[in-house]
């Protein structure tokens, strides 16, 4: 036999691969393959599979671009049936001639699959002969890699980068190493409209069954694989339709709605599909990662504060470990696709079905312990100033997920609700809600007496957040009754006694005795500094209404003593830098723009304007404050147009931070229609009046009070005083202060 030299891969075009260059006295090993060519099972398409984004992208990607794609995302998101589909497409419209489907849960399937390629197309069985021939051949190849578990399982074996040949990874994880030299293809859940589409193709022969489809969505995360799990549930079991489906979901969990046969060969129901990867992130961290998902499970799944998970309840129930050992775990989670850590590492987004599957698998006799540690944490965090300053939606919305998770275990039959519950209440007050902060005390008190006795303290709080709230819608009927057992039971220099003395005392300056108000406060404001301290949160709450009481009533002097006490005591108290004594010199500026003393006043606002730019930065919550207040001084020393700039960019900051309903936010809102109005902007007030209709409810006092700032700045042209006053009256009731200031209106428009 005489000597062969390899003459290329043009024998290819004649049905004959060869095996390399070959030298000596031998053969050549050629295997006869007929073209085009597939190995290994490409999955079938899902029953009523539909075209998704990810589908478009990934195939334009790889019809401009040779570098391999990976496409990442939760399990169950429909990465492989993306890949599917098009190696499926390509084989159809004669687009590959090689086309290799890898199930790479494994090194040795790589390897395997690899090397019965090169025996079809060489004639070697040998995965590196097979890369070689990859890397020379003209002809071209789809190389899929599904289910990658661990980058280094493909150490070597990475096919190469061609003009011929393509590349598809898909994988539960996004490493770096992974990512390396290569495009990610996210794949996230379906939108609402492409699961409702799936749902009635599945589902829509018999309408009745997609009653609460839209909702059954929602409630699965959108999520293709639990949305198939679903219908092939509900087809299999007659009479079953999307609601019934729901009511056994959130009554018996994911255990009891998996489908007797899995559809569209899934290989595990949904309870069970992220088990491998929490095992996987747990060894690696010595179990910090599943107590960490096991917090957030319970958490608000858009966006579970870091801060909240790194509290030291958090730490505790993690084993006592530190901040960096939750956070490390917290990265390693993300990287396996189990959360979504955002860039800064402030927030991390859990799968509403990966939070549900973590709850359900926490043993019975934990799950009191990991809600303490969840409720806790989350009520430590509300304590921090600084943060819920900046952070009071996200505050809400994680409360409320943990109300809803946790349930009865956030009570306790001796104590009452957990104390979170108390702040949940007061966030939603401050945020815009009132009237819900009053029905979720009221649905709270109702419960509480179920358990504990009418004069038990807890009870008492949540009646003392009832009256709070009643109070700032107008209605202040609770507050008497509750002063009275608040002065029987927890006894006259208790913090709430004191609060409730003072709101007493505010009633009378509303109804027109701000002398008599000015007198009881600071009497009041005397006994809290005696017996609670200067600095105190109930002296400093009583000081503060002093100092207005007493600018009301004409004593300019003892407003301005007033407000350098307290900025004296917080000083005193805590540097200053605090909130609190930041807060305190701010209110000290405004007793001197309201005694007149502009100059003074506008000094300070901008001294404290630049400290905190200094200090937190310009988008900084604090910073924000103290722009619209400065803004506000030069609004009231005449200059307007520049007040109206301000107040427009602030508008769109506090919408920003804290939502359209937050008082920052509507006081801006009411700063700027002022401002513009004054600058000659006559339709101001009309933007406000319809900004607050297109908000709030026809009876809401801010939508109330827009309406009479209207009519008094132009007269009847679109109210009538006497349909105001009747809306006043019938939704504050006739004594409000609000209803009194309309009906001296209306006197002085008869007088007129």
């Amino acid at each position: 036999m005489t000597s062969v030299e390899n003459t290329g891969w043009a024998w290819a075009d004649h049905g004959v691969a060869v095996s390399g260059s070959v030298y000596g006295n031998i053969t050549v090993n050629a295997a006869m393959q007929s073209w085009p060519h597939r190995l290994g099972v490409v999955p079938v398409p899902a029953d009523r599979r539909i075209d998704r984004p990810a589908d478009r992208r990934l195939a334009g990607a790889l019809a401009a671009d040779p570098t391999p794609e990976v496409l990442v995302g939760l399990g169950g998101v429909g990465k492989t049936q993306a890949a599917a589909n098009l190696a499926n497409r390509w084989w159809d419209e004669g687009k590959v001639d090689l086309l290799v489907w890898v199930t790479a849960t494994t090194r040795s399937d790589i390897v395997a699959t690899y090397a019965q390629a090169a025996a079809d197309v060489t004639g070697v069985a040998d995965a590196d002969r097979f890369l070689a021939w990859l890397a020379a051949t003209p002809r071209r190849w789809l190389v899929v890699l599904d289910g990658l578990t661990e980058p280094g399982q493909a150490r070597g074996l990475w096919p190469p980068i061609t003009a011929a040949g393509r590349t598809v990874i898909t994988a539960r994880r996004r490493d770096s190493s992974l990512l390396a030299g290569r495009n990610e293809i996210p794949v996230g859940a379906f939108t609402p409209e492409e699961a409702a589409g799936y749902l009635t193709g599945k589902l829509g022969d018999r309408p009745s069954r997609l009653a609460e489809a839209a909702e059954l969505a929602a409630d699965l995360g959108h999520l293709p694989l639990a949305l198939a799990q679903a219908a092939a549930f509900i087809l299999d079991q007659k009479g079953t339709d999307c609601a019934g489906y729901r009511r056994r979901l959130r009554e018996r969990g994911l255990a009891a709605v998996t489908p007797y046969a899995l559809p569209d060969d899934q290989p595990s129901e949904i309870a069970t599909t992220w088990s491998l990867s929490i095992e996987l992130a747990d060894r690696a961290t010595s179990g910090v990662a599943r107590s960490v998902l096991e917090v957030a499970a319970l958490l608000d799944s858009s966006a579970v504060p870091v801060r909240v998970l790194t509290a030291a309840p958090g730490l505790n129930y993690c084993g006592k470990v530190s901040e960096d050992q939750v956070r490390d775990a917290l990265r390693l989670l993300d990287r396996l696709c189990l959360v979504d850590l955002d860039e800064t590492g402030t927030n991390v987004a859990v799968h509403t079905l990966v939070q549900r599957a973590t709850r359900e698998a926490v043993p019975k006799q934990r799950r009191l312990t990991l809600a303490t540690a969840a409720a806790d944490a989350l009520a430590l965090v509300y304590r921090d100033v600084r943060w819920l300053a900046a952070n009071q939606r996200s505050f809400q919305a994680n409360a409320t997920a943990l109300h809803t998770t946790a349930g009865l275990r956030l009570w306790d039959t001796r104590r009452g609700p957990h104390r979170v519950l108390l702040y949940l209440g007061a966030i939603l007050g401050t945020n815009g809600f009132p009237q819900d902060a009053v029905a979720f005390f009221t649905q709270l008190h109702a419960e509480t007496r179920r358990h504990l006795a009418d004069d038990h303290p807890a009870v008492l709080l949540i009646r003392y957040g009832i009256a709070q709230w009643r109070a700032a819608t107008g209605d202040y009927a609770e507050t008497d009754g509750l002063l009275a057992d608040f002065e029987r039971v927890l006894g006259a220099k208790h913090p709430g006694t004191t609060a409730l003395r003072g709101r007493r005392a505010e009633r009378r300056g509303l109804a027109g005795e701000p002398g008599l108000a000015a007198a009881e406060l600071l009497r009041l404001y005397q006994e809290s500094v005696k017996y609670s301290g200067p600095a105190h949160a109930a002296t400093l709450d009583v000081g503060r209404r002093l100092t207005r009481w007493q600018v009301e009533a004409g004593d300019a002097r003892g407003a301005l003593e007033t407000a350098e006490e307290l900025v004296r005591a917080c000083r005193e108290t805590h540097d200053a830098d605090h909130p609190l004594a930041f807060g305190m010199r701010t209110d000290l500026a405004h007793v001197r723009i309201q005694t007149g003393d502009l100059v003074s006043a506008l000094a300070d606002l901008e001294e404290l304007y630049a400290e905190a730019q200094r200090l937190w930065g310009a988008a900084d919550p604090m910073t924000l404050n103290a722009r619209g207040n400065l803004a506000r001084c030069r609004l009231d020393m005449g200059d307007a147009a520049g007040a109206a700039v301000e107040f427009g960019e602030l508008r769109a900051e506090f919408e920003r931070l804290h939502g359209p309903h937050h008082q920052l936010t509507l006081t801006t809102r009411w700063n700027l229609a002022q401002a513009s109005s004054l600058s000659g902007d006559a339709a101001a007030w009309d933007r406000l009046v319809e900004d607050c209709r297109r908000l709030y409810r026809p009876d809401h006092p801010a939508l109330l009070a827009a309406r009479a700032a209207r009519l008094q700045a132009q007269g009847e042209a679109t109210d009538t005083l006497e349909a105001l006053l009747a809306d006043h009256e019938r939704a504050l009731g006739p004594d409000h202060p609000a209803t009194l200031a309309v009906h001296r209106m209306a006197r002085a428009a008869e007088a007129g």
